[in-house]
């Protein structure tokens, strides 16, 4: 999958608050099962850094949390960052940026209040979304999707997933699950 898929709905949100800052740079985060994947973007959808390292799920979310606070430290130390795109599998309340559920994959993560976490260590914005969610929105904006107003994405990877996309508008579905009916 493609870099950018990763933290698109949290990054375009974040570009939107910050519409006045001129080359705006977004630290962004992709938590995954197995591995974390990580860049500093522009606003156009441009890796001008990425790398990535394992999740270490087994030690819970504390060190994992404190990694992603250094890695934004590191990006803050070298120019302006607007915010913090977090990509993360569970399923996530993006509102508040929790994680409502996570799997055996990731032990201990569920109930982790990313948003706030972040946003308090490192003083700026932050988005959390749920990673099937970030890729099926990437390839609408910079990949397969572009142009298109609806999709459907499958994800197959540490574990399968997929999100629906009508008139460029995520469903979220019932409790932020797919496929759960909406209403």
């Amino acid at each position: 999958m493609k870099y950018y898929c990763i933290f698109y709905r949290a990054m375009l949100y974040l570009i939107c608050l910050n519409r006045r800052i001129y080359m705006s740079r977004y630290v962004c985060i992709d938590i995954g099962g197995t591995a974390v994947k990580y860049g500093l973007a522009d606003e156009q959808g441009k890796l001008l850094d990425k790398g990535s390292m394992e999740t270490r799920a087994q030690e819970g979310p504390q060190p994992l949390l404190e990694h992603i606070r250094e890695l934004a430290a590191a990006y803050q130390s070298q120019q302006p960052v607007a915010g913090i795109a977090v990509s993360t599998a569970g399923i996530v309340d993006p509102e508040k940026g929790s994680i409502l559920f996570a799997g055996d994959n990731l032990p201990g993560y569920t109930g982790t209040d990313v948003k706030a976490i972040l946003e308090r260590d490192c003083g700026v914005l932050c988005e959390v979304e749920n990673d099937v969610n970030c890729a099926g929105l990437g390839e609408l904006w910079l990949g397969a999707g572009r142009g298109a107003k609806s999709l459907v994405c499958i994800t197959v990877g540490t574990g399968i997933g997929g999100c629906v996309i009508l008139d460029g508008r995520l469903v979220h579905g019932r409790h932020h699950r797919f496929p759960h009916p909406v209403r």
